[in-house]
């Protein structure tokens, strides 16, 4: 019985995800999107951004196409960011309203392995970007929540909400393992 939901579980998890490919060509890109908000139009604008037809800004204030973007890091311990040397290649990307606004933010995933999240968030007429280091962005839920991970003893859940080229990170659960010292 464990293996089947666990299958059925897998199935709904991939059906919830669109892959996109490593080319930035508005063909190449699979724009089915599972997820939408009562807002197709500022989905559509969110998309056009990961099609890298139209710019976004970047943490630092400056404008960028998602073709050329360098994506910024920020540990939680750092007190500045620091800008990746490689460009940022998106793999997957979903819809949710993070924030609870009633406007949908797109997450994108970078390729397997890499370190990043980039959050897309539309606020009057301009979308801001942010970078999510993938330890303190994890277990993405529908409802907006996300697990943080400070290590392997220590996990956070969290909610996130932006100020046009800020966001506030707000932890409502924590949870440590404790062992057995024997």
């Amino acid at each position: 019985k464990i293996i089947i939901l666990f299958a059925i579980s897998v199935f709904f998890c991939v059906a919830g995800c669109n892959k996109i490919n490593n080319s930035y060509q508005s063909s190449d890109i699979t724009s089915n999107v599972t997820n939408t908000s009562s807002n197709e139009e500022d989905n559509n604008i969110l998309l056009s951004v990961l099609h890298s037809e139209k710019p976004f800004i970047t943490e630092k204030g400056q404008t960028v196409f998602l073709k050329d973007y360098k994506p910024l890091y920020k540990y939680p311990e750092d007190t500045d960011y620091y800008q990746s040397e490689n460009l940022f290649t998106p793999y997957e990307y979903a819809f949710v309203d993070l924030d609870k606004d009633g406007q949908n933010e797109l997450i994108i995933s970078e390729l397997p392995d890499a370190d990043t999240y980039l959050i897309l968030h539309k606020s009057n007429d301009k979308i801001y970007g942010y970078s999510l280091y993938v330890r303190w962005f994890q277990s993405l839920k529908s409802d907006g929540t996300f697990l943080s991970s400070g290590g392997a003893f220590s996990h956070d859940y969290n909610t996130i909400n932006f100020d046009e080229n800020k966001y506030n990170i707000s932890t409502f659960a924590t949870f440590d393992f404790v062992g057995d010292d024997k």
